[in-house]
């Protein structure tokens, strides 16, 4: 193909962008988590207040899970996928996986709605004790989390139904790699 991509294609190179984005949030969070870990054990051993490295602590997981909840959609890599080693007839497994994909999306709208509803009765009124953190960054967290799950379950499904199927290439976790890099 002489750089004619289809409609199916570049949505699922805007998708692999904004995957390999979040694959780079989840990175800085860890390195977050290692920063803050390492100054909480030092603040702690010298005989002081933690200073709100809890507070921090909490908050980056809160936005660590459901940022990564997106990416384990995106890559195809969750514990459903393991069963699927068991069935030997790929009818089974498509319909398996078409099953699991439309538990995931539900879980996602419905979780999505909560946290959304959740995010507007809260907002940023409320905050953490010691920092002051507003809990909207968790809630918010959690409404992306939910909007990334479906937009990745809904582009598995597409490749799926379309014979495009993620789950049999061996570098499906290398989908993630590169930020620049544009999906083929």
């Amino acid at each position: 193909m002489s750089g004619v991509r289809t409609p199916l294609a570049r949505v699922a190179a805007v998708e692999g962008l904004i995957a390999r984005v979040e694959a780079r949030v989840v990175q800085v969070l860890m390195l977050v988590l290692l920063v803050v870990g390492v100054a909480q054990v030092v603040i702690r051993e010298s005989g002081q207040r933690s200073m709100g490295t809890d507070e921090v602590t909490s908050v980056t997981m809160a936005v660590l899970v459901f940022v990564g909840s997106g990416i384990v959609a995106y890559t195809a890599e969750n514990i459903a996928i393991e069963v699927l080693d068991f069935l030997r007839k790929e009818s089974l497994e498509r319909l398996f996986r078409l099953v699991g994909m439309v538990a995931t999306a539900l879980f996602a709208v419905v979780f999505g709605y909560y946290s959304w509803d959740l995010l507007t009765a809260v907002g940023w009124s409320q905050k953490t004790l010691q920092l002051g953190i507003p809990l909207g960054v968790s809630l918010v967290a959690m409404v992306v989390g939910a909007v990334l799950m479906l937009l990745h379950t809904v582009g598995n499904g597409l490749r799926l139904l379309l014979g495009e199927d993620r789950y049999h290439d061996p570098h499906r976790a290398a989908l993630l790699v590169d930020v620049t890099e544009e999906v083929e």
